[in-house]
């Protein structure tokens, strides 16, 4: 991918056809675009959309004259990272060091070019560590993108982060792919800004220790069960969206359908715009379907839409309640009730924590909180706190 994207020219052979990659790079992008005007079971199969993330993940890098990171004379550290995760590579550690020539390396301060200097001799965990602190130091699109990669394969829904490897909850396993069953969609949160205007400010406390500044908003009371499109068959896959949505409805009581919808899109809709009141009757309109058929349909392409952007952002999440305000949101399949609702400053979206002792929490990831994601809350009477939080 690297070399691709660093090559000042590439062909594709195909037969005795030779196409600049470059061009299909950008029919593909072109492709993606209008793929939110089109009928959605166009791109239906999986193996096509990871070869079409693959192929645009590259455009962003190789395009010089639209590609983002290459008009910015590199990549921030933290997307280079995002790139390569789920990649192939024999050594973990090139998952960093691999990476080198797509950022602005030789731009960055001193502090951070000696976090990510090779050294194969380091422990993945050292390496992975200074590369996820590097990238908070930098503040592109941090902590975001590294709080959106972080969810925990763990029964009590924290990793093992206090055990024998002292693996750190704040720190992504760069090398491991995002498997769908325990990663569940990226929130598509460019549109909102949970922090409003407060900076991002963090602490290294240690080695497998941070702080991070931000305002506790609430502890979370109720959870539903786990949202899996992938777990059912066919044939009784609306019954047990029905009995989901049903459990929804019941933790959101005091809420109008419309918020709650809201929440089930995670505020947006295929387009990546906030909800409008015609995708949230579209929504509506698939719920009713649901209801009278027993299936998914009939519907317009509207709601056919919007009833995607549901599935991708439900699947694998639980809707939950709070207690003491009674927002509802959707956050990770690990979250339980006791856990806590988290605005860290510099983040659009909030997150989820858990309390390991008086002093520490573990992340256990992002979430969507209906009402707080415009930063409505933040400096109000109600938070449960404004601090240095100690993750770990």
């Amino acid at each position: 991918m690297q070399e691709a994207a660093l090559a000042p020219s590439n062909t594709c052979y195909i037969a005795s056809s030779h196409i600049p990659l470059l061009n299909l790079l950008r029919a593909f992008r072109w492709r993606e675009y209008k793929y939110h005007y089109s009928a959605p079971a166009d791109l239906d199969s999986t193996s096509v959309n990871t070869a079409l993330r693959n192929i645009l993940t590259l455009w962003r890098y190789a395009d010089p004259s639209h590609g983002p990171y290459v008009k910015a004379q590199g990549a921030s550290i933290a997307d280079a990272l995002v790139f390569a995760r789920g990649l192939n590579s024999s050594q973990p550690r090139d998952h960093v060091f691999g990476l080198l020539g797509l950022i602005r390396y030789r731009s960055l301060p001193k502090a951070i070019m000696e976090r990510l200097r090779p050294a194969y001799s380091r422990s993945v965990l050292d390496v992975f560590r200074d590369a996820t602190v590097a990238g908070l130091i930098e503040k592109e699109g941090i902590p975001d993108l590294i709080f959106e990669e972080i969810v925990h394969r763990h029964d009590d829904g924290v990793s093992a982060s206090l055990g024998a490897n002292r693996w750190p909850s704040w720190v992504p396993k760069w090398s491991d792919a995002r498997d769908l069953d325990d990663y569940p969609g990226r929130l598509n949160k460019w549109s909102f800004s949970a922090s409003g205007h407060k900076p991002f400010d963090f602490i290294e406390v240690d080695d497998v220790t941070i702080q991070v500044r931000g305002t506790i908003i609430d502890e979370v009371a109720s959870v539903t069960d786990i949202y899996r499109v992938r777990d059912w068959s066919q044939a009784d896959n609306s019954q047990n969206l029905l009995s989901w949505l049903q459990e929804v409805d019941g933790l959101g009581y005091g809420h109008a359908r419309p918020a709650i919808n809201t929440v089930l899109l995670a505020g947006l809709n295929g387009e990546g715009r906030p909800a409008t009141e015609q995708d949230l009757n579209a929504f509506e309109t698939f719920r009713e379907a649901i209801i009278k058929h027993q299936q998914h349909g009939p519907g317009s392409s509207c709601s056919t839409r919007v009833s995607e952007v549901f599935e991708r952002m439900c699947n694998s999440r639980r809707f939950f309640r709070t207690a003491r305000q009674g927002s509802i949101g959707i956050g990770p399949n690990f979250m339980r009730p006791r856990d806590k609702v988290v605005v860290v400053h510099g983040c659009r979206a909030p997150i989820i924590i858990r309390p390991l002792d008086e002093e520490t929490h573990s992340v256990v990831g992002e979430c969507y909180v209906h009402g707080i994601m415009n930063g409505e809350v933040m400096g109000k009477v109600h938070s449960m706190g404004n601090e240095m939080i100690k993750l770990t």
